[in-house]
């Protein structure tokens, strides 16, 4: 289990998107929208058939849970030997609840823009381009606001939080049992029943 600061990556979940996207959504959120233009390197393969290529300086950052690669976004938070189909259906179920959120608000009359400004100034904080390694990190994050959990064990049982069971519900994914039997078999899983 990774997330729980047993393996890489550390189990504060932020995301490393680079400098060229950072600046580029930093001016958006601020209301000077540009057109993004991440700045390339030429990276030489030492290999006359392929010769030098152009990469985008948003490399991935093997210290991020969530980093931007370029072209996409990994979630490396996930250990090897587990099964990555209940974590991809937590994240469907964030997302599915925020693209509704912002239908709603962009239906009942606000600009799309306004509501990606919003959305980036209330979460700005998960934007960390650092070192996630960095002794110092842990302490930054929760000043920040961001959740820390050390401990796989704790951070299964979150699954049965009330705001949990209530997203899951309210999205239609899972029933508060479910979920609750989700969470049991994770932690018997853990455990190695």
């Amino acid at each position: 289990f990774r997330l729980g600061a047993m393996e890489a990556p550390p189990a504060i979940i932020s995301t490393y998107i680079g400098d060229s996207c950072t600046a580029f959504l930093d001016d958006f959120r601020n209301g000077k929208p540009t057109e993004y233009k991440p700045v390339q390197r030429s990276v030489d393969t030492g290999c006359k058939l392929f010769g030098t290529i152009e990469v985008p300086t948003e490399d991935r950052n093997r210290t991020s849970p969530f980093p931007f690669g370029g072209h996409r976004f990994e979630f490396r938070a996930v250990g090897s030997s587990q099964n990555v189909s209940f974590i991809n259906t937590i994240l469907n179920t964030m997302c599915a609840e925020k693209f509704k959120e912002f239908a709603d608000k962009i239906e009942a009359g606000a600009k799309p823009s306004d509501v990606a400004a919003e959305t980036l100034n209330a979460h700005w904080k998960v934007i960390f381009n650092g070192n996630g390694y960095d002794p110092k990190w842990p302490d930054e994050a929760v000043a920040r606001g961001l959740w820390r959990i050390d401990s796989g064990v704790e951070a299964i049982g979150k699954l049965g939080d009330p705001k949990n069971v209530e997203l899951f519900e309210k999205v239609g994914v899972l029933s508060k049992d479910e979920l609750l039997a989700r969470r049991d078999i994770d932690w018997e899983h853990y455990i190695g029943l």
